[in-house]
């Protein structure tokens, strides 16, 4: 089964994290496994946070086992599994999870946020590009100025606009231009 794989990405602060929390609101907090991605996390740290620890207590339990066993309960738990930053995630493990549910999954979502692409032979991921907030990124910069700077910033909402334009509408990069003009 197609579609329970997916990857929101797009440049580091552009709100990729902040838009997959908006849509896991709608999911019940007990299905809910939020993994923050770095370059030493496990495997087995997945599967411990989600809930699973005695899987890993089973001796001689092999990967493919450890993958049996997990994607069953997450299948049938009916979990969201979102593993933020995905892409400084080093152990290959990972990788060779979603090998192993790209067909398997019915019932389980999985969400990666990434700064990168994330491409894997054979595994149909279903990609969310964001690239920033374009038409509402004037209003985003004066909610910013209105609610921190009011009394130190006091700006145009066309020289506001051209910055914002110029920031293609990077909300990190806005909240730090915004940040500068208040020096």
């Amino acid at each position: 089964k197609t579609g329970n794989i997916f990857c929101v990405e797009g440049l580091g602060g552009v709100g990729k994290t902040e838009f997959v929390a908006k849509i896991v609101e709608s999911f019940p907090v007990s299905k809910i496994v939020w993994f923050e991605g770095k370059a030493n996390s496990s495997f087995e740290s997945l599967v411990a946070i989600s809930g699973f620890r005695d899987l890993l207590k089973i001796e001689n339990n092999s990967e493919l086992a450890m993958f049996l066993g997990f994607s069953e309960l997450l299948d049938r738990g009916e979990k969201v599994i979102i593993i933020d930053n995905f892409q400084d995630i080093i152990d290959a493990s990972f990788v060779r999870f979603l090998e192993f549910i790209k067909n398997s999954l019915q019932r389980c979502k999985v969400i990666l946020v990434s700064r990168v692409r994330q491409y894997f032979n054979g595994i149909d991921i279903v990609h969310f590009l964001l690239e920033g907030l374009s038409s509402d990124s004037l209003l985003y910069a004066r909610r910013i100025i209105n609610l921190n700077y009011s009394n130190s910033i006091s700006i145009s909402d066309e020289n506001l606009l051209d910055i914002c334009n110029d920031l293609n509408g990077h909300p990190f990069a806005i909240q730090l231009a915004i940040q500068l003009l208040s020096y």
